[in-house]
């Protein structure tokens, strides 16, 4: 259902990137959702350098930061001792 949402929304604006953005950190932040191996693995990879280069086109679409923002909350609860000084 959320899929079909997103979707609707924004094939009809013409911005797949946007969607498929969205829909990854979606999956990415239900892959992180208390599982720490995973979100080391996420920490080294860069994904908080990744969401820092992102943060600008964040700020124009709304859905893209309100799923940034989830990630965000996800990728730092019950973070390993030194992985949550990233940010």
């Amino acid at each position: 259902m959320v899929y079909t949402f997103y979707r609707s929304f924004f094939v009809s604006q013409d911005k797949p990137l946007v969607l498929e953005l969205v829909l990854t950190f979606e999956l990415l932040r239900n892959f992180m959702l208390n599982q720490q191996d995973v979100k080391v693995a996420a920490y080294e990879c860069g994904l908080s350098d990744l969401v820092h280069r992102l943060w600008a086109w964040c700020q124009v679409e709304s859905s893209l930061m309100t799923s940034v923002l989830h990630l965000l909350a996800t990728y730092i609860a019950r973070c390993p001792q030194g992985m949550c000084f990233c940010f």
